[in-house]
Parts: C-alpha cells; sequence; structure tokens
C-alpha cells in the first residue's frame, strides 16, 4: 500500500486524475444518450417512410409493362397475362421460372377482369365470425 501511495505521489497526472474523475453515469449523459438514441431512430424511420414514399413507383420506363390478368393454376405455380407495347406475353410462372407459353397481339377492347371487389375489414370481420346474413340485434 506504501508503495503504491509513493507511485502515485511520484506521478502527479495520475494522482490528479482520480480526484478530478466526473460520476460515469450521472441523470443529464443519462438524458441525452437517451435523447441522442430517439434522435437517431426517427431519423431512420423518416428516411425509410421517404424512400418508400419516392421509390413506390417504376423508374424510367413507367407503364412499359403491365399485367393483363394472372390466375393460379397450382400451389405456386401462376399464368400471367403481361403488355409489352402492342404485344400480349402468357407466362408460366413457377418459383425460380418464368416460361413464355405463347405471343397475342394486343387485345383491343378487352373487358377488364371482372373480379370480386375487395371486401372492407368490416365485412370480412362479419364473415369470419359467420355474422353475414344475420341481422343487427
Amino acid at each position: 500500500m506504501i508503495r503504491l501511495a509513493a507511485f502515485l505521489a511520484s506521478v502527479p497526472a495520475l494522482g490528479h486524475a482520480a480526484d478530478n474523475a466526473a460520476p460515469v453515469l450521472d441523470l443529464a449523459a443519462v438524458l441525452q444518450m437517451i435523447a441522442s438514441l430517439a434522435l437517431v431512430l426517427g431519423v431512420i424511420v423518416a428516411l425509410a417512410w421517404l424512400l418508400r414514399r419516392i421509390g413506390s413507383g417504376p423508374v424510367g420506363n413507367a407503364g412499359l409493362l403491365r399485367v393483363i390478368s394472372s390466375t393460379a393454376i397450382g400451389q405456386k405455380e401462376r399464368v400471367v397475362v403481361v403488355e409489352i407495347s402492342d404485344l400480349w406475353l402468357v407466362l408460366g410462372v413457377a418459383p425460380g421460372q418464368v416460361s413464355a407459353l405463347y405471343t397475342l397481339p394486343r387485345q383491343e377492347g378487352a373487358p377488364a377482369p371482372a373480379g370480386p371487389t375487395p371486401a372492407s375489414f368490416a365485412q370480412w370481420m362479419q364473415r369470419a365470425l359467420g355474422k353475414q346474413g344475420r341481422p343487427n340485434a
């Protein structure tokens, strides 16, 4: 112990550094760290939102490729009709593979797909709970 005291006395910088050391975690430092973390997370969320808003559409060739119709023929297989300029391509799509099945000229006045309109959440919930045809009580 006497040797340690003699060593610290001989090196003035080490002796004074222990006396002037500030507490490691005071309330101000913790609040500053939390505020900085919240700021960084806020910037990340804002940039993600901005990139999603800007990058939501196709870049450059907007309207060059359009999906006319699509139908499932299996668990992971689909037949898709795609319009490229004045051609319709009938494509077979499977995991890891796209095959051209047929090529058609563009069909003028082709009827729009008359699929069912998507149900609202309330309609879906009523159907899921089995309350579709019952009157409200």
